[in-house]
């Protein structure tokens, strides 16, 4: 719209000069020469009329503004208007919405009240505060408003609810909370781009042979740190002369059998555990149920024939991660690397042996860096920077990060897992930055890791919540588990529990469980979005619940053929506050 006509000022009590004529347009105009692009001021439609619109403004002036694109307008619907420009002569103006919605006149009353300025942002605090059902009083507004002030970069819904929520307001936690609330809190995903990251940024160019070596030297170290050497032989699995094993076709009522059992146990556990130590420690109470449903799931896939093949090589081996070519090239590398090495440990024959475990090369090509021993930088250089060195470094980072199903049984497993994740990081920047080494995204990567977790632990100083990277056959999973019960209830040992845990993976698609627990009673429902994955469980349930029942529960097992979509802030954060919802009109005054 542009404002094209000035009409008059009409005054609205008995005894007050009316201004008319040239008078009241001369004061209109000078009004209205003072907004600026952004300001935003309350019109009534009065008349509607071959494309002019006459508005009417809350001091009896009234103001005639050409209609221009398709705005639908109705005469007595009173709307706010923003200015587009201002040249000083000719105002365009356009009706301001807020995602898509006209703005509700209380805000306006609101903001009047408060004595704060009417725009898009104060608009949009005031909204949204009445939507989260907080006072929007005068004091509470202008304490908000202090606070938008103070954090200009933080977008102005987000920061009201980490207020609501008594969460802290710093941009890296609201960062991590607009995550949250849009689903994309995976940190395995995280952790998965910083193992496909990490092996290029030690592959650089321009750094002299010396800080290359001594760069790789010290992140080997700290990535194999822990880690066991073992090959094939020494795992004391069946193995053939090629370091295979043989066929696994462990159905879902051996790998499973005991997944709803463990879940409702673990239940049983956390009530009586004081959880303080953030996700760490939320973790370990739950541990159980955790591995106990994973468990069930990667028994499923394997029932189905879904993950594994007919034969497997045995994990961290070189057969298992490079296969048959894949050694062969990196027995290449590693000779042009280390022209005068001559082990058993690494050679049978004129090749590195399969069944040698991806750890002890990695360990011996350590030992030699840090013994300057390998003086050829084009050679190195090609061997960090090729596909099977990657390959055996993301497996040694999966091992020290990620956690198969049946260690989480094992609480000290998930009590370490964050702190150990965090000190490596932490070691490993440090040494690329001391060798002159500086990868963008391998900072981006770690400081959104350490926000994340630093995130978790805010949030379990009152709930119970953990995100579990999880290690299935043949691909990672991210896991997610919610304790609905809050902490200082569990504290109060009151025998009650519900608890999700969910999971996206490959072959079974996203998967969920859900446990409320009373006693010795136990309701757990499976939710898959998969009709495989659906009629595979529901298939085993029967044996299920009767090893539960001879366990001394009282079991009601259920699957559905759908999926169960849980909000981390709206079901979870919010689950015991007044919901937000619309937002009504209603007068009242504000002084009261």
């Amino acid at each position: 719209m542009q404002i094209s006509d000035l009409l008059g000022y009409y005054g609205n009590s008995a005894g007050k000069e009316a201004l008319t004529g040239t008078k009241g347009v001369e004061r209109l105009v000078s009004g209205l020469r003072e907004m600026s692009a952004g300001n935003i001021f309350e019109g009534t439609v009065n008349s509607v009329k071959n494309g002019q619109v006459v508005l009417g403004l809350s001091n009896g002036q009234e103001v005639t503004a050409r209609m221009e694109g398709k705005v639908a307008v109705t005469v007595g619907q009173s709307m706010f208007f923003q200015v587009k420009s201002n040249d000083g002569s000719m105002i365009a103006i356009r009706p301001f919405t807020m995602a898509g919605n006209s703005v509700n006149l209380t805000l306006l009353d609101a903001l009047k009240a408060a004595a704060l300025p009417v725009d898009a942002k104060n608009l949009s605090m005031v909204n949204t505060m009445m939507e989260e059902q907080m006072s929007v009083d005068r004091n509470s507004l202008m304490q908000m408003a202090r606070l938008i002030q103070n954090h200009p970069d933080i977008d102005v819904r987000t920061l009201v609810q980490l207020q609501k929520l008594h969460l802290p307001i710093t941009p890296e936690f609201a960062s991590q909370f607009e995550n949250y609330l849009d689903d994309k809190q995976a940190i395995g995903k995280a952790l998965e781009d910083f193992m496909l990251e990490l092996p290029s940024a030690l592959s650089n160019e321009e750094l002299p042979i010396g800080s290359l070596r001594q760069m790789g030297a010290q992140i080997l170290s700290i990535l194999t740190e822990g880690l066991p050497e073992e090959n094939a032989a020494d795992m004391g699995n069946a193995q053939t002369e090629n370091g295979v094993a043989p066929e696994n076709n462990t159905q879902i009522n051996d790998a499973g059998k005991n997944g709803a059992q463990e879940l409702s146990e673990a239940g049983q556990k956390t009530g009586a555990v004081r959880l303080s130590e953030g996700a760490k420690q939320g973790a370990a109470g739950l541990s159980g149920g955790a591995q106990g449903a994973a468990g069930s799931f990667e028994g499923a896939q394997d029932a189905a024939g879904l993950s594994r093949n007919t034969q497997q090589a045995v994990p961290h081996t070189l057969a298992a991660i490079l296969g048959k070519e894949g050694v062969s090239s990196l027995t290449e590398q590693l000779a042009s690397v280390m022209k005068d090495i001559e082990s058993s440990l690494w050679f049978a024959g004129n090749t590195l042996d399969p069944k040698q475990s991806a750890v002890a090369v990695l360990n011996e090509l350590q030992r030699q860096l840090a013994g300057r021993m390998v003086t050829d930088k084009g050679a190195l250089l090609k061997l960090f920077s090729g596909k099977e060195f990657q390959a055996l470094v993301k497996d040694a980072m999966e091992q020290q990060w990620m956690i198969r199903p049946e260690e989480l049984s094992k609480g000290e497993q998930m009590r370490s897992l964050y702190d150990h994740l965090e000190n490596q990081l932490d070691r490993m920047e440090n040494v690329m930055k001391a060798s002159g080494q500086v990868s963008e995204n391998i900072t981006q990567l770690a400081a959104e890791i350490h926000s994340n977790i630093d995130f978790m632990n805010q949030v379990n100083q009152t709930y119970t919540y953990v995100q579990i990277p999880l290690k299935m056959s043949g691909q990672n999973a991210s896991g997610e588990l919610y304790v609905y019960t809050k902490k200082k209830d569990l504290k109060e040992n009151s025998g009650d529990l519900t608890a999700f845990l969910h999971l996206d993976m490959d072959h079974l698609g996203s998967t969920d469980v859900s446990v409320r627990m009373h006693g010795r009673e136990i309701a757990t429902k499976f939710y898959f979005d998969d009709d495989e994955s659906f009629s595979l469980v529901e298939k085993h349930l029967p044996e299920l619940e009767r090893r539960l029942a001879e366990k001394g529960y009282r079991c009601t097992l259920s699957v559905a053929n759908e999926g169960k979509k849980v909000n981390f802030v709206e079901d979870f954060l919010k689950k015991d506050q007044p919901s937000a919802g619309l937002l009504h009109r209603y007068s009242f005054d504000m002084r009261a």
